[in-house]
């Protein structure tokens, strides 16, 4: 399997709107690698972990092709993680010209939750189709067989991290928000 990171960084990405550490003006500074967006990776060029508002920005700056990607499975439902607000965008009206399968968004309850919200009656399952997840309980994506694993950030978001398999193999474990229980004077 193939991991590409799109984006690394956490909700204030690198560098941050109003911060003004070393870390942050470096990144100003240098520009390039030292410039972080929000958390995404996309497997095999088919499969997107994560939709954070960044996911414009890295079809700009990756060559991201949305276009070919039916399966999203979504981490958390924070912003950084998951911005539903962007599916519109393949709603009839707005993108032309595209293949009738539903872009399909794998989601526990909360990111459902807010899907729904932020959509609403917009909600179109011929263009975005959402699937509840949830915690010890697999799915198969095409030709991933994945196991999601609670995970330990805020519980209101009902995160889970990723053990995902291809051939019969477990392949990759994908964990995000690592750094979250690190004194601050370690990270900058």
């Amino acid at each position: 399997m193939k991991l590409k990171y799109l984006g690394t960084a956490a909700a204030e990405g690198i560098p941050g709107m109003f911060c003004n550490c070393r870390v942050c003006r470096n990144a100003l500074k240098i520009r390039g690698k030292e410039i972080k967006t929000r958390s995404q990776a996309l497997l095999d060029d088919k499969l997107l972990i994560d939709f954070p508002a960044d996911t414009y920005m890295h079809i700009l700056n990756h060559g991201l092709d949305l276009r070919n990607i039916h399966n999203v499975i979504i981490t958390h439902s924070h912003s950084d993680h998951f911005y539903p607000n962007d599916f519109w965008c393949r709603f009839e009206g707005i993108a032309y010209d595209i293949v009738e399968e539903p872009l399909n968004i794998y989601v526990t309850e909360a990111g459902y939750n807010k899907a729904l919200r932020q959509l609403g009656e917009d909600m179109n399952e011929t263009r975005v189709k959402f699937h509840k997840i949830a915690p010890f309980e697999p799915f198969d994506v095409e030709d991933y067989h994945i196991i999601p694993l609670a995970a330990d950030h805020d519980s209101s978001t009902n995160p889970v991290i990723y053990i995902i398999e291809k051939g019969g193999k477990s392949q990759i474990l994908f964990i995000t928000n690592l750094l979250k229980n690190l004194p601050e004077d370690e990270l900058r």
